[in-house]
């Protein structure tokens, strides 16, 4: 609710009502001079609030300010209630005699864009001219046009608006080119094999590589180990476009390993090998400066190399999955996003004699991200990573929940545990240091600690029942001169997994250098 009480109440029953109760509570004398003070005066123009209910709620608001009501003061409570809700056109002034307020709540009348190419003039058109004409714009509807524009890879966008002319005001977009494409080489070793394997990955993406506002991401890794099964190749391309204009985009995501989208909707690439294809569609259903809420369903076809018992196979699946995700920026600089996802899946087929899990399973997944600034020191800040998933299902072995990795339970290999149902949660601090002279542009020492669960429905003699690991650990980041970033991390198992014991630690570090 707004300063003055009534923002987003549109309807005049509920606010004449307590209007009502507020003069009753006046004096009888103040209360009749102040209905008086009001029928002397018309309220003109308003169509998104009731006019007469608005005219004595700002009367009122006046009369406790001020002491007395005029249509100059009546006006100035008016523009501000306009303005809280949002409608950042409206203009409301009293007539010279003081007997009239008129309100003109404002349109959109025409749009214009530079600086863009026939094919982005016309995308960004789209995402404004919902508007064009409109009357009464509010600046929530006016900020999601913006917002989706500046969204568009390779541009850009800046709004200007002139509201000098009386048949509506102008919108002028401008737009600015940035980078046509991005890439980045990274060398850096798998989860706790260093020493034993190294892994080159290459990753390039090219933007508005067949329509504006597109990217095409192609992406290439090589493991090389001394053990002749850590070798592999594994590469993966994908496509998102921009869809009609309310915002809406469509990805496609072909890959020679085992992938699919987490709860909060990125791309997840595993270390397992196999065949992906996933076709997305997201849609925004809310998108401001502060807070953006995203639906995204998902259909995926995979095929992948799984181990039940001592036997290799490939697990072959169809699973459609919805996502809920919401974001937002917190007043002190930190960071909310949470997350829900529902996934329903059919195995192709199981062989003969295995326990691979239902030929038919659902999930249900979460996920929250939480980060804040440590107000007592400079330049540091805390962040927490939760995830979980439950199910009823014996779940394939490619779907279960996983613990270990280079992100998840650091002091682990990636799958050191995984069941049908699990929790995990990471707890990182670190604080920048931007030294002034030498190549290291900034430098971020870190602490963290992590733990995880994993349960499974019905284990089979080869799984167990339910397991939790822990680790802990420290590491540092470096940004530096020529676009170089170097990332490396120590984990403890502070608990014994399944293959690792608490005084083995996990060495990781990376190389990365973008262009």
């Amino acid at each position: 609710m707004s300063k003055t009480g009534i923002t987003g109440l549109k309807a005049g029953t509920v606010l004449a009502a307590a209007l009502a109760l507020q003069l009753a509570a006046l004096p009888m004398a103040q209360a009749q001079a102040q209905e008086q003070d009001t029928a002397a005066i018309t309220l003109n123009g308003v169509t998104v609030y009731d006019g007469t209910a608005l005219l004595l709620f700002a009367a009122r608001v006046a009369a406790e300010r001020h002491g007395t009501v005029t249509a100059d003061q009546i006006a100035a409570i008016v523009q501000s209630i306009y303005a809280e809700d949002g409608y950042f056109l409206a203009d409301v002034r009293a007539t010279p005699d003081g007997r009239a307020i008129v309100v003109t709540e404002g349109v959109i009348a025409s749009v214009s864009v530079e600086g863009t190419d026939p094919r982005t003039f016309d995308r960004l058109r789209g995402y404004f001219d919902p508007l064009i004409g409109q009357p009464a714009p509010d600046i929530h509807r006016f900020e999601r046009a913006v917002l989706l524009a500046d969204d568009l890879e390779t541009i850009a966008v800046t709004a200007e608006i002139d509201a000098s002319d009386p048949a509506g005001a102008h919108v002028r977009l401008v737009a600015i080119p940035e980078a046509s494409s991005a890439g980045a080489i990274t060398l850096d070793n798998p989860a706790r094999a260093f020493g034993d394997a190294l892994t080159l990955s290459f990753n390039q993406e090219y933007y508005a590589a067949l329509q504006p506002g597109d990217l095409l991401r192609l992406s290439l890794s090589h493991t090389e180990g001394f053990d002749p099964e850590d070798r592999e190749t594994m590469g993966s391309v994908t496509y998102r476009a921009p869809v009609g204009s309310g915002g809406g985009y469509v990805e496609t995501y072909l890959a020679n390993i085992a992938a699919q989208h987490d709860a909060f909707g990125t791309l997840q690439q595993t270390d397992r090998a196999g065949l992906t294809g996933i076709i997305a569609f997201g849609y925004p259903v809310l998108r401001s400066i502060d807070r953006y809420v995203y639906g995204l369903v998902e259909l995926r076809g995979a095929r992948t190399e799984v181990d039940v018992g001592a036997r290799r196979f490939n697990s072959e699946l169809y699973a459609l999955s919805a996502s809920w995700i919401d974001g937002q920026a917190l007043a002190d600089g930190g960071a909310l996003e949470y997350a829900l996802d529902l996934t329903y899946g059919q195995q192709v087929s199981v062989p003969a004699g295995l326990d691979a899990g239902d030929l038919t399973f659902w999930y249900l997944r979460a996920g929250l991200d939480f980060e804040i600034p440590l107000g007592f020191m400079p330049d540091a800040s805390l962040r927490f990573d939760a995830t979980a998933q439950f199910t009823t299902a014996r779940l394939p072995a490619a779907e279960e929940y996983v613990l270990g990795g280079q992100e998840d339970l650091r002091g682990f290999p990636f799958a050191e545990a995984q069941g049908d149902s699990g929790l995990s949660f990471a707890l990182s601090a670190g604080r920048d240091f931007r030294p002034a002279t030498g190549a290291i542009q900034r430098i971020r020492p870190f602490v963290f600690v992590d733990a995880g669960r994993i349960w499974n429905n019905q284990p089979s003699a080869s799984e167990t029942t339910a397991i939790s690991l822990a680790s802990a650990g420290a590491g540092v980041e470096m940004q530096m001169d020529g676009n170089l970033y170097l990332r490396g991390h120590m984990g403890f198992p502070l608990t014994d997994g399944v293959t690792q014991r608490t005084s083995n630690p996990a060495i990781y570090l990376g190389l990365t250098r973008s262009w």
